[in-house]
């Protein structure tokens, strides 16, 4: 079966749902929303959810103990996302609820998005995810011993994620290692994953 996209429409963000077969992808034209859709492998069938869109940039990730996907906000703080229920018999599904955790903004997407490089998210185990940014070394305070900021720095922060008291969303355990990648290279697109 086709996709249900035209060739202008681009994918925003898409996540497996945690039945193992159904994958949910928010797309979108310059123009408008086009929604979001999943597509059942078992059946290769698509269906079309409404005219709303995930809340996280690229891949989302299912966290059992939050029992949400969990993804990289375009405003850059981590968020997380209500699994839709695919027990409807209805094709058309409301808008899933989601969270921010607004206590630590993870990465700039002004600079990010300037330079055309972003981050990238990665799950673990137990609520545990790695973000790797790469951000250029001009502008920033990261100087070698004689004074040259060109290059890149490498930031590689690894966190835990939980709901408080009153459902907010958190960020826990934080820690961020930086380090200078080869001042010969003025872009740098590193990827987070998990074996």
């Amino acid at each position: 079966m086709p996709a249900p996209f035209t060739k202008a429409e681009k994918i925003k963000s898409y996540a497996l749902h945690p039945d193992g077969h159904t994958i949910f992808v928010s797309s979108y034209t310059s123009e408008v929303i086009a929604g979001t859709f999943s597509f059942d492998t078992k059946n290769c069938e698509w269906r079309r959810h409404g005219d709303w869109m995930l809340p996280f940039e690229l891949e989302g990730y299912f966290d059992a103990e939050l029992d949400a996907w969990v993804g990289l906000h375009l405003d850059g703080y981590i968020c997380s996302c209500q699994v839709p229920s695919l027990s409807s018999s209805s094709s058309t599904l409301q808008q899933p609820k989601w969270k921010i955790a607004k206590d630590h903004k993870m990465w700039n997407p002004w600079y990010q998005l300037a330079r055309g490089r972003g981050p990238t998210l990665t799950y673990m185990v137990n609520s545990r995810f790695f973000l790797v940014d790469c951000l250029a070394a001009d502008g920033l305070e990261f100087q070698d011993a004689f004074g040259d900021s060109c290059g890149c720095v490498l930031n590689m922060t690894t966190f835990r994620l939980s709901y408080d008291r009153e459902g907010n969303l958190k960020i826990k355990d934080r820690n961020t290692t930086s380090c200078r990648v080869s001042k010969q290279l003025s872009t740098f697109s590193p990827v987070a994953f998990w074996m």
